[in-house]
């Protein structure tokens, strides 16, 4: 608020304040949305989001820090609440299993394109009135939407059944019994982890790569991205409609994402053996950006099917945020090894949770094609 720009380190402190709160207070978001209720977790999220946007007003440290805790806290709300919402909705329903897959696909799809109109509004608000703008033009929104959410949402909180209960223990006990629900967690946490890292490297990437003294545009690239999110979400949306399963069309998807960011952490200048003609760096390491924000459009909707197919209403909230444990974890130890590795290590490490999240699909897949034999 002072406009005094803050030293990397402090910023980087603030970076990790958030995945630290969500890692450790976060869990129990989940497990108090299941109980208290989906609608009740929404709303909690725009309030606690409010009151971290406007914390960037302040000019005391702490505060901030503050501001980026409430933030992880709200961030863990955001990705329970109103999937588990939706998904009691859909049951209670008795739609069919793939509407809510094609429901997934679209809402990603307009998620992405609202995400470039968005791009575009905060860079219009931070030339007019600053680097705080964009976070307080986030409150009308979020008042808007908690409007919508008053007037026309019904509450819905988890079933309890058969003996369990919707608490953390119980969920890391429905984790710990049903292989193919901890091997949805790792596929989870490491691609969602992976994702993460990528936004602390990329535009650190793609700054060092451009050429000496250039003007990179990132507002025009950030739209890129999210336009690939969107490319991606509409393949999920055509692959769906083909009646193919998710876990097997996920499998090529998970390893082109390894691919793409393994090949940006070689740019050009290290891959001179190549025969044919490679753009500049930083437009090769755009293009490899790219083609992971794709996978990312397509793994969002995905992983929303999976989890409303396998996911027990009794603790959905609770296993959603677990999950977010072992995530957060690892983008606090890369984060924090941040200049060891530099950008190409991060990248790497990001390619490797690839990896293994290909394997965890691959065991979800397995598990279901055996049951299937049997």
């Amino acid at each position: 608020a002072t406009g005094q720009p803050l030293s990397q380190k402090a910023i980087s402190s603030l970076f990790l304040a958030g995945f630290i709160s969500s890692a450790l207070v976060g869990t129990a978001a989940g497990s108090l949305v299941d109980k208290y209720g989906r609608r009740a977790g929404c709303l909690a999220f725009a309030i606690i989001c409010a009151a971290s946007a406007v914390s960037v007003m302040a000019s005391r440290w702490s505060l901030l820090a503050a501001g980026r805790f409430l933030g992880g806290v709200a961030t863990s709300l955001f990705m329970c609440a109103p999937e588990s919402w939706l998904c009691a909705e859909h049951a209670r329903l008795s739609l069919p299993a793939a509407a809510l897959g094609e429901l997934f696909g679209w809402a990603y799809f307009a998620d992405s394109i609202i995400a470039i109109l968005a791009g575009q509004v905060a860079s219009y608000a931070a030339a007019v009135g600053g680097p705080t703008a964009p976070f307080l033009a986030s409150l009308p929104l979020l008042l808007m939407g908690s409007i919508i959410v008053v007037c026309t949402w019904s509450e819905n909180r988890a079933v309890i059944g058969g003996g369990g209960g919707g608490g953390l223990r119980d969920g890391l006990y429905a984790l710990m019994r049903e292989p193919t629900l901890l091997a949805l967690a790792f596929l989870q946490a490491l691609f969602e982890a992976s994702m993460y890292i990528f936004v602390l490297v990329w535009g650190g990437a793609v700054a060092s790569a451009a050429p000496t003294g250039a003007d990179v545009p990132f507002g025009k690239i950030f739209s890129c991205l999210m336009a690939a999110c969107a490319v991606g979400s509409a393949l999920f949306s055509l692959l769906s409609g083909l009646k193919l399963r998710v876990e097997a069309f996920m499998q090529p998807v998970l390893l082109g994402a390894a691919i793409a960011l393994y090949s940006a952490a070689f740019p050009p200048a290290d891959v001179a053996s190549l025969v044919w003609p490679l753009p500049p760096a930083w437009l090769y390491l755009i293009f490899c950006f790219i083609g992971f924000e794709v996978a990312v459009g397509v793994y969002f909707p995905a992983v929303g099917s999976m989890r409303g197919a396998y996911l027990p209403d009794s603790q959905r909230g609770a296993i959603m945020n677990i999950t977010r444990v072992p995530l957060n974890v690892l983008v606090i130890i890369v984060a924090l090894a941040r200049d060891e590795l530099g950008d190409r290590g991060a990248l790497l490490c990001a390619a490797a949770a690839l990896l293994l999240a290909t394997v965890a699909l691959a065991t979800i897949w397995m598990r279901g094609v055996k049951t299937k034999l049997e």
